[in-house]
């Protein structure tokens, strides 16, 4: 799809990303004063579930899990034990488990330290990859853009928020974050 339109490939680790459709000042000047759509498929999620998630993440990632309430997120980084930075990260909260958003080209290595740290903790690390796939709405009229396909109830006011949503017909998690400095929306779409 993204070749049909145009798109121009670069290498980013081993994934082939569009780098930009043909004119990368008008791409700019569109999420400045519309809206931009970014492929994120080169972004990975794990669910954590188990009445020990929160307590096992709290030590596993630099910010605090356990203030985390249904429908927040935040950003953190996994830390190794002697507090060195291994991936960057997004985390949030749902009712019944955690998600985190990381790299994908990371996820192996994140997975791999992760397991290795479960000891007696009750907690489950369930790779989604291949069930999800994420695109995000970018610029100052990205909020319009989601009221538009059918999300009136576009009020995360927040960094972070997020909350399930049908946009065109379709279920998906609405996230707020921003990838350009302007306003944006992350939409997490469960693979068919």
């Amino acid at each position: 799809i993204h070749r049909a339109h145009g798109a121009l490939f670069g290498e980013e680790y081993v994934w082939s990303l569009p780098a930009h459709f043909g004119d990368p000042l008008n791409e700019y000047h569109s999420v400045r004063t519309h809206v931009g759509l970014l492929d994120l498929s080169h972004r990975s999620h794990l669910r954590f579930s188990g009445p020990d998630r929160i307590p096992y993440l709290q030590g596993m990632v630099s910010n605090d899990v356990k203030g985390l309430r249904p429908g927040k997120g935040m950003a953190a980084a996994v830390l190794d034990l002697q507090g060195k930075v291994l991936a960057e990260t997004r985390i949030y909260c749902l009712e019944d488990c955690l998600l985190m958003d990381l790299w994908e080209p990371v996820k192996e290595k994140i997975l791999a330290h992760l397991h290795h740290h479960i000891v007696a903790d009750e907690v489950e690390i369930t790779d989604l990859a291949d069930q999800y796939g994420t695109v995000s709405l970018q610029g100052r009229r990205s909020r319009d853009l989601l009221i538009e396909l059918g999300g009136t109830h576009v009020l995360l006011s927040e960094e972070f928020n997020h909350h399930e949503a049908v946009l065109a017909g379709g279920s998906c998690r609405l996230i707020r974050a921003t990838h350009t400095g302007e306003e944006g929306y992350d939409i997490m779409i469960e693979n068919n």
